[in-house]
């Protein structure tokens, strides 16, 4: 029964939802006073209120209305309908491209945009001690260049060309040096490149003099840009979700420009359907579909500052216990705290009635007194410490994307969305597997499968990228619509067990010489995988553009 009602009411909503407003009235209010949208308040017992920071004001009367009733749907409505609707949307405000005369021609739209690889491997970069030096040479600044002054339309391009394997795109790429051209490919390596850079968070501060003359030291100065930032679980080793980034906490006008940028790049990729390996927390997936977070969401990321408000509380109930009147009472396991906390990048921040920009809350002892003050500072910080960044990329993804319509789906289904599945499905790779002028049963193939089969998902996720130039697979009742089917065909050599196997990215096709040993072939595909930075590199001219 309850499965029949789900069904009638999402046929319902199917028809519905075009004609159901989105946006609920504060957040109207913000958007009519500013031009943008206001920012969901954090916290709060879990009760939504939206806060427009630029105002000064906080609007958190429930008004009632269809779209919030509809916003606490979210979890009734099956995803297929919602991602319906969603790429209905999507395809009504593309931008139209026109065609050229010759079908094999490229439209006038569709910009060819010269990357050198070459200079800006992430090895390269993490050796330079200047931030715009580093971002002049790196994929990502190369992009922003050449696009950040871009109409917003052009990023909503999505232009399928005639033999590029079904992949839709904006414009071209020409990896300087690099002989290759651009079926499909290398627009999606240059996507994921740029997800590696700003994920990187391995360059060695202590070689840099310019990091070390910094007063404070902290995770971002790891990082090749502070747009992202390793979450604490991930620095510390501790806890969950250790492979998990968040946006950035100290923001200026460049970062913000780069954060926006990057949103219009992910909000591209939403639309031609390629899932990015970004490694993100819930800290960022819930506020961005309008859902608020709390410290349990904290806990998450963060599993120390967690347990030292936990230890705070448990002191203090205990104390009271037997203080019960003395609000300047310290318990010895505070004789070292006052009134400061720190930020997931590190930095030291003091509170002083709610003022975080003072000094004067390391003079101030935490007591009996204050304690649940102190608490709530702590909190609301590192509840809100990446406001600016999350912004900053959800508006960039509003220009690209129908923003109101994130509110009708889950974090994880948001997720999931544009970041595929993190796991590579070797059994639906290889019932989807087509072959050619090879053999399905041949020794060779199956020990290829055997071969996948038992590799570690870091060396399945190096396969898909060398294979597809894909980090991920799209998720199973995702709205991708490009089919991701394994091609193998044979190779014919002399000596077969001398060569290695050769990938076409732009048509996700994998071309195995008839190795003579399953140990050969296992070999030669984790040499292949592991050292294939630039592509078709073999045949490149040394004097070549870009070397």
């Amino acid at each position: 029964v309850r499965a029949s009602v789900l069904r009638v009411v999402n046929n319902f909503m199917h028809i519905a939802l075009p004609y159901v407003p989105l946006v609920i009235p504060e957040e109207r209010v913000c958007y009519d006073y500013n031009g943008s949208f206001g920012e969901v308040a954090y916290g709060g017992n879990g009760e939504e209120a939206v806060v427009d920071y630029r105002s000064n004001f906080t609007l958190s009367f429930p008004m009632p209305c269809l779209a919030r009733q509809l916003r606490s749907l979210r979890e009734i409505l099956f995803t297929d309908t919602k991602l319906s609707y969603f790429s209905g949307v999507l395809d009504a405000t593309t931008t139209s491209t026109m065609l050229p005369e010759d079908e094999y021609e490229d439209p006038r739209e569709i910009k060819a945009i010269k990357i050198n690889r070459v200079k800006s491997t992430i090895d390269h970069l993490a050796m330079v001690p200047n931030m715009s030096q580093r971002l002049k040479l790196s994929v990502f600044g190369q992009l922003h260049k050449v696009c950040g002054g871009w109409p917003n339309s052009s990023f909503r391009r999505s232009f399928l060309m005639k033999g590029h394997g079904g992949q839709r795109r904006a414009f071209k790429v020409v990896f300087q040096g690099e002989g290759v051209n651009d079926y499909g490919g290398p627009y999606r390596e240059l996507l994921e490149q740029i997800v590696d850079e700003l994920q990187y968070d391995q360059v060695d501060a202590s070689a840099n003099a310019q990091m070390q003359r910094s007063r404070e030291v902290n995770t971002s100065q790891k990082c090749l840009f502070p747009i992202f930032l390793p979450c604490p679980n991930r620095v510390a080793g501790v806890g969950y979700n250790q492979d998990k980034f968040i946006p950035g906490v100290a923001s200026s006008p460049l970062t913000q420009d780069m954060m926006n940028f990057f949103g219009k790049l992910v909000g591209m990729a939403v639309r031609h359907q390629l899932t990015l390996g970004l490694n993100l927390g819930g800290t960022f997936w819930r506020p961005l579909v309008r859902l608020p977070i709390g410290i349990v969401d904290v806990e998450s990321i963060d599993l120390l500052t967690v347990n030292n408000l936990k230890s705070l509380e448990s002191v203090a109930i205990a104390s009271e216990k037997v203080h019960p009147d003395d609000n300047e009472y310290i318990p010895p396991e505070w004789n070292d705290l006052n009134f400061t906390g720190h930020r997931a990048d590190g930095s030291q921040v003091s509170f002083c009635n709610g003022d975080t920009r003072t000094s004067k809350g390391e003079n101030t002892p935490i007591t009996l007194g204050n304690w649940r003050e102190y608490k709530r500072y702590v909190e609301r910080l590192r509840l809100r410490e990446s406001s600016i960044m999350t912004k900053a990329i959800r508006d960039g993804l509003g220009c690209v994307l129908p923003l109101e319509l994130f509110s009708l789906f889950s974090e994880n289904e948001m997720e999931k969305m544009v970041t595929g599945t993190a796991k590579v499905d070797i059994t639906k790779l290889r019932e989807t597997a087509e072959y050619e002028d090879i053999d399905a049963s041949s020794p060779v193939v199956s020990y290829l499968w055997e071969v996948l089969e038992e590799m570690d998902d870091e060396d399945r996720t190096l396969f898909l990228r060398f294979v597809c130039a894909r980090s991920r697979m799209p998720a199973a009742n995702g709205a991708s619509s490009q089919p991701v089917v394994l091609k193998l065909q044979g190779a014919h050599h002399d000596q077969p067990d001398s060569y290695l196997p050769h990938a076409q990215t732009c048509f996700f096709s994998l071309t195995l010489p008839k190795y003579s040993s399953k140990d050969i072939l296992r070999e030669k595909l984790q040499y292949a995988i592991r050292n294939s930075p630039n592509m078709d590199a073999d045949v490149r001219l040394h004097n070549a553009e870009g070397w």
